[in-house]
């Protein structure tokens, strides 16, 4: 609805949608930066004419918001036409619940799905879905109210029931639903990151640009976990975490013994017989890699802690696997009697017809173009198992820093408050002087907060303990001042914190203090 004249500046709730078609989808999402960041630097980048006239729909179609200190975009990377027509398919439906951005003729009301309840509450008799919308949109050119619309408003604003009166003539009658108050009250009052949050859960059928391999790597705290999650929500998920004790039978399988019931008739009475027999019991990688050639669909083995495993003896021959063209294994492996015969039972009914010679029969292995394998690393503990070059070439590498997440977390020590990413920045500059390197560092999710706030037991019995015995003990105390007593030289010792068996708040709040935070605030005030 583009060029049309309103009384009032603003968007109505179709927002450009004339023009939110996949070619301008993917025309902003290859102009919008692909990673977070500061609004200041986002800014800068877009340019001033950007904010003018032109961040509208990209903010709209939920492609990036801003909240007041960071940008947060929708994609990482370049997606294609088929996958910018699916997000909008997904997009559209869900623009009708809730959209910030929109403004209508009613003051201090900019939602449709609100406009529409708060106007049946005015005048209860008054249910013509297509009149209704004319009063509340703020536009002059017609609204067109079809079956599209009228259905997704019924299916998705959980507070309203649509109805249709006459299919010719495109007539709906609208009505409450009895426990729409309720639901407005919890769910409706949406900010932009909730709105942009109400998109996420559109996944895109392709991760065609995404490595096969990728290991997300960085200090710890920094959301490596999380951002796979996000990364892969509503895809199907194998994980797996590497310790000291994983090899090739954790990884892939082996034969275990286990118990079966037989039935034995005795006399013509027949009694119940535990018996062990043993079986092929399949770990992460088989059942990823039988689900990935079951289906077409994108299959992610994630690996957790990869260096903390001994690589070369989990992967064994399965290393070889890694090497991919066009998706699939450019080396296919041989596999063990006992691993072919699990995997040709699995695949006996597969739907698909692409199967490698051997594959389908187990007796060769090739990875499927459509199972991608992900892990994360910590840079703090690169120390377990060395990663060497050739495993580590195979792989795409993403680096996770250490960013204020905008969580506004708080330390509540001593009844005094400090603000947790103050704390960070002055620790990490500690480490960093005393270590000269950020694999020590923490990362903002180093500790989960409870309610936004992280407490004396908490700082000291995580924060504290991690950097007296991973960081500070291997440096003379007298290089560093976050441990140390106060107006003196002395450290710190680990027991200083405790009384009585109890954390000694006053000596934790030291720590604070001797790194020159904020002046705290009174927690009681």
């Amino acid at each position: 609805m583009s060029g049309h004249k309103s009384k009032k500046k603003g968007s109505n709730i179709i927002c450009r949608v004339s023009n939110a078609t996949p070619e301008m989808v993917c025309k902003y999402v290859s102009r919008l930066p692909k990673q977070k960041m500061s609004e200041e630097a986002f800014r800068k980048y877009m340019g001033d004419k950007w904010f003018q006239n032109e961040h509208q729909a990209p903010e709209q179609w939920g492609l990036y918001y801003i909240d007041g200190m960071n940008y947060y975009p929708r994609f990482n990377r370049e997606i294609s036409i088929e996958e910018a027509d699916q997000y909008l398919y997904g997009w559209i439906k869900r623009l009708i619940v809730i959209n910030p951005y929109t403004r209508f003729k009613t003051i201090n009301d900019n939602r449709l799905v609100e406009s529409i309840v708060s106007h049946i509450e005015n005048n209860p008799n008054e249910h013509d879905l297509k009149e209704i919308i004319r009063k509340i949109i703020n536009t002059d050119e017609p609204f067109v109210v079809n079956e599209i619309i009228a259905n997704a408003i019924n299916s998705y604003s959980e507070v309203l029931s649509v109805k249709q009166i006459d299919k010719d003539n495109e007539k709906f009658d609208v009505s409450l639903l009895p426990n729409y108050k309720e639901i407005i009250k919890r769910k409706y009052n949406m900010n932009k990151k909730e709105y942009f949050d109400l998109f996420s859960d559109i996944k895109l059928t392709s991760h065609q640009d995404d490595p096969k391999q990728q290991i997300f790597y960085g200090a710890p705290g920094t959301g490596k976990s999380h951002e796979i999650t996000l990364l892969t929500e509503g895809d199907e998920v194998i994980r797996t975490t590497f310790h000291p004790d994983s090899d090739y039978s954790t990884f892939v399988g082996a034969y275990k013994p286990t118990m079966k019931e037989n039935v034995i008739s005795k006399n013509g009475v027949e009694t119940k017989e535990e018996q062990i027999v043993y079986r092929f019991v399949p770990q992460a990688f088989t059942k990823a890699y039988t689900a990935a050639w079951n289906t077409t669909e994108v299959v992610f083995l994630i690996i957790e802690e990869i260096n903390r495993g001994n690589c070369a003896q989990i992967f064994g021959d399965l290393f070889q696997l890694l090497d991919r063209k066009d998706g699939l294994s450019e080396y296919p492996v041989d596999a063990d009697s006992d691993l072919a015969d699990h995997i040709r039972k699995e695949l006996t009914l597969s739907p698909r017809t692409d199967f490698p010679e051997g594959v389908k029969e187990g007796k060769k292995l090739v990875l499927p173009s459509n199972l991608f394998i992900w892990a994360t690393m910590n840079t703090s503990d690169q120390s377990l198992f060395p990663i060497d070059s050739a495993f580590k070439r195979r792989w795409d590498w993403k680096y996770m820093p250490i960013e204020n997440e905008g969580k506004n977390w708080k330390i509540i020590v001593n009844q005094h408050e400090y603000d947790w990413w103050d704390f960070l920045v002055a620790i990490n500059k500690e480490v960093f002087d005393l270590t000269h390197s950020e694999d020590k560092q923490l990362g903002y999710f180093f500790a989960k907060a409870k309610d936004t706030t992280i407490d004396a037991e908490m700082l000291v019995n995580k924060v504290y303990f991690y950097l007296w015995t991973d960081v500070f003990k291997d440096y003379d105390y007298e290089s560093q001042k976050a441990f140390r007593k106060p107006n003196s030289n002395e450290p710190i010792a680990f027991k200083d914190f405790f009384e009585k068996g109890k954390v000694n708040e006053v000596m934790a709040e030291q720590v604070l203090i001797n790194l020159e935070l904020n002046k705290p605030k009174d927690n009681a005030e």
